[in-house]
């Protein structure tokens, strides 16, 4: 039972280490040059990562459906975007786009932080935190494309003060996600 521990542990590690790739190539698609073709580097890797992580662990499948889910939306919110669809169905696709985003991240923190109890308590209950983080973060953006695309007056969610916070937040999540996939990957395959 301990060696098919091992080896569950060692492939969940190396799909964390491919995922945290896969962040790093999200996170450098805020450089306007790089965003397109890092986000498209970003999607298959994180699809791959997580196919060959629910082959070693079942309860990764949910994380791995999600990813296909997100990256389809993505695929649809470029479209609306390109074919001059109407402000207020691509506001839908656009807040649609984030609700994959979350439930694959949740599965992935979850489903980790578990794998982790025994390994790091500290580190296994970090993986609550990171998920909460990135909810209020697509909460927070699901607020703004309601309230900029529903002709309300300007709020503190719709300022350029916002904005700046918006980014702020998503990058300090996204560091924050980059050093727990890194620890817990390098945990998972040495265990």
């Amino acid at each position: 039972m301990k060696s098919i521990n091992k080896t569950q542990n060692r492939a969940i590690g190396k799909g964390l280490y491919y995922l945290f790739f896969a962040e790093l190539f999200s996170l450098l698609s805020v450089i306007s040059a790089l965003g397109s073709i890092t986000l498209v580097i970003s999607s298959f890797i994180s699809i791959y990562a997580l196919y060959n992580m629910f082959k070693a662990e079942p309860k990764y499948q949910p994380a791995f459906i999600f990813s296909v889910v997100h990256v389809l939306m993505a695929l649809l919110v470029s479209y609306s975007y390109i074919s001059h669809a109407p402000a207020y169905l691509t506001a839908l696709f656009e807040m649609a786009f984030y609700v994959p985003h979350i439930a694959m991240l949740y599965c992935i923190c979850t489903t980790t932080g578990k794998a982790l109890e025994r390994l790091n308590p500290a580190l296994s209950q970090r993986a609550s935190l990171i998920w909460k983080i990135f909810l209020f973060y697509d909460l927070l953006v699901i607020a703004r494309i309601l309230l900029t695309t529903s002709g309300a007056p300007e709020t503190m969610f719709t300022s350029e003060t916002a904005n700046v916070v918006t980014v702020i937040v998503s990058i300090g999540a996204s560091l924050f996600y980059l050093f727990f996939l890194w620890q817990s990957q390098t945990l998972l395959q040495k265990d």
